[in-house]
Order: structure tokens, then C-alpha cells, then sequence
């Protein structure tokens, strides 16, 4: 959890402030740059599908996760040494990997919880061997579901804040450049879509296993702490201008847009 929910963020902040810091070594770069950002999000995405462990599935999709807040911050340096495409494209690019930053640590430390909470309870991660835990195990199931859903980015969840303005604003720029051919990097949504969907299938809604068989409920002290986090998923999903109007003003600053 302090690693996906805070010390990745070090790195991704690095390449944030390096947009308006050093925008012309992200220039100098910028084809591999890109090309590696996309591969990046859409091979892990396929690695994170392959996983039978249940914690190796989240770690991947921490990668797939970051690899968005890179490319936001790819494109806005782009838009700041050609001056091609839209401004507010590339405010909305910066500003979306802001946020996803925020985003992916609450989402992506809730299932890693989660995943404590599968070896504790079940005793093992391994997907393969959780079949049923809805039959047995409601409250475990729901808060997978949940999870699930906000970790692919769901909408109004708020890992769905994220991406949409990162798709939006950096796709606009890539188009504005002549390098659409980088929009294949919208297959990596739905392939973290397909990893959390056929997971579910398989813990939740199949045949009950005998590791889920023997699985424990949590009980309503253990949930607290998991519920808020869920809480926090949707009301910073619904509501995000309780961070972006902090944000906002700075980031056009710096791309001189005021």
C-alpha cells in the first residue's frame, strides 16, 4: 500500500514538474518517450491479465496506471515546445495525470488491502483457488466488486476523473501532431477492464473451491477502514473539484495560459 499509494507518486511527480522544468529534454525524446509510455500501459496490462496471484494482478495495474500519468505528462511538454494543438488539451492532459496520481492511491490501496484481506481470511492469493467467495463471503465479495470497478475506471469513480481527462487531452494533442497512431493506447483500458472482469468471474461467481469454502467474513471493525476508502472513491469521483480547483490555476500558470 506505501508503495502504489505514495512512493510511486515520487516518480510520477518527477515527471510532472520536469514538464515546465526541462520540456525540451521531454522534446528531445519525445518519439521513444511516447512509444514507450503506450507499450508500457498496454503491456502491463496483458501482464496483469496473465497473473494468477491476486497481488501481482493489482501491482500490474499500478504500472498500467502510471504509465497514464506519463503520457499526460509526454504530451503537455510536447504541446509546450511545438505550440501545436489546443492549450486547454494539454491543461487537461497535466492536469489528468495530477489527478490520477491521487486516484490510483486510494483505488489501487484498497485492493492491495483487499489482498491482505484474501490471505488472512482465505488463506492464499491465488485466483485459481478463491472460487466462490460470494456464496460464502458477502462482504469480501462486494468490496471486491467494488474495487474491481473503481480501479478499471468505472464512471463516476475516481480513477474514471482521471484517465478521461488524460484520453481526452492527450489524444487531442496526438492528433494535433500527426502521431494518432499513439490513440492505440486506448486498447489498455479495456484489456484492465477484462483482467478485473474475468477475476471476478472466477473468485466471485464460480463454483465454490475449498480455499473459499473454508474463507471468513469480514467483520464490522475490520470493514471500517476499507469502507472509507470506498467512500472516498466516490466522493472524489463525483465531486472532483475538491482537488482540481487547487491544481488548476498552477498548472496554466506554467503553461502560460494565464
Amino acid at each position: 500500500m506505501l508503495l502504489a499509494g505514495l512512493l510511486l507518486k515520487m516518480g510520477g511527480y518527477g515527471f510532472v514538474r520536469m514538464v515546465w522544468i526541462l520540456p525540451k529534454g521531454y522534446m528531445h525524446w519525445f518519439e521513444g518517450l511516447l512509444a514507450l509510455a503506450v507499450f508500457s500501459a498496454i503491456y502491463s496490462g496483458f501482464t496483469a491479465m496473465g497473473q494468477d496471484n491476486f497481488k501481482r494482478m493489482v501491482a500490474y495495474t499500478s504500472i498500467n496506471h502510471m504509465s497514464y500519468v506519463f503520457l499526460g505528462a509526454v504530451m503537455s511538454a510536447w504541446f509546450i515546445c511545438s505550440g501545436k494543438g489546443d492549450a486547454s488539451y494539454a491543461s487537461l492532459a497535466l492536469a489528468g495525470s495530477v489527478f490520477e496520481m491521487f486516484a490510483h492511491g486510494i483505488a489501487i490501496g484498497l485492493m492491495f488491502l483487499m489482498a491482505g484481506v484474501l490471505l488472512l481470511k482465505a488463506g492464499t492469493y491465488h485466483i485459481s483457488e478463491l472460487g466462490g467467495l460470494g456464496k460464502v463471503t458477502p462482504r469480501i465479495a462486494t468490496l471486491l466488486v467494488f474495487g474491481s470497478l473503481a480501479v478499471f475506471g468505472f464512471p463516476p469513480l475516481v480513477v474514471f476523473v482521471g484517465e478521461i481527462q488524460i484520453f481526452i487531452g492527450a489524444i487531442s494533442l496526438m492528433f494535433s501532431g500527426s502521431y494518432y497512431i499513439a490513440a492505440i493506447v486506448l486498447v489498455a483500458p479495456l484489456i484492465i477492464v477484462a483482467t478485473y472482469l474475468w477475476m471476478i468471474r472466477r473468485v466471485v461467481m464460480s463454483e465454490l473451491k475449498p480455499a473459499a469454502e473454508k474463507a471468513k467474513d469480514l467483520t464490522i471493525g475490520e470493514i471500517i477502514p476499507l469502507v472509507i476508502l470506498c467512500l472516498a472513491i466516490i466522493a472524489f469521483g463525483i465531486y472532483p473539484a475538491i482537488i482540481t480547483r487547487y491544481m488548476t490555476n498552477a498548472i496554466q500558470v506554467h503553461l502560460h495560459l494565464v
